[in-house]
């Protein structure tokens, strides 16, 4: 399965759906660890939803724990990043992504490959994204 997704449809449907703010933004680093936070609102149709995220870095692996604002454990996501082929404007990566989601009692892994410009950075480095594989299990 693959799913090509244009990247005026994804800024469409963040702009129209979402109002994402991070605040309160901490990083720690160590010799070869890192570990950010920060709180994310996400406002959707008049409601106003708060997650704090941990981003763990150790090495080669990554984590992500997401929190709720009663402090529950919502998410944890492990992932990587493989590099792929590379133009003189572009660069391919793959994005792999196992969450476990704990309010909907799921496990979901995602193969993502993605096209970023080179010397861009947020939204304006994506050129392309397409969903590879998209699996989905009950726990």
């Amino acid at each position: 399965m693959r799913i090509d997704i244009p990247k005026d449809q994804l800024n469409n449907f963040l702009n129209q759906h979402f109002n994402l703010i991070k605040e309160n933004q901490r990083e720690i680093k160590g010799e070869n660890w890192k570990i950010r936070s920060y709180d994310i609102k996400i406002k959707k149709d008049n409601s106003e939803n708060i997650t704090r995220i941990y981003g763990i870095e150790f090495n080669n692996a990554t984590v992500g724990v997401s929190l709720t604002n009663d402090g529950k454990l919502k998410n944890v996501v492990f992932y990587d990043f493989k590099e792929g082929s590379e133009t003189d404007e572009t660069v391919k990566k793959i994005a792999r992504n196992l969450t476990i989601n704990y309010e909907a009692n799921k496990v979901f892994y995602i193969e993502t490959e993605i096209e970023l410009f080179k010397g861009k950075s947020g939204l304006d480095a994506i050129k392309s994204i397409s969903i590879v594989k998209k699996e989905e299990y009950n726990l």
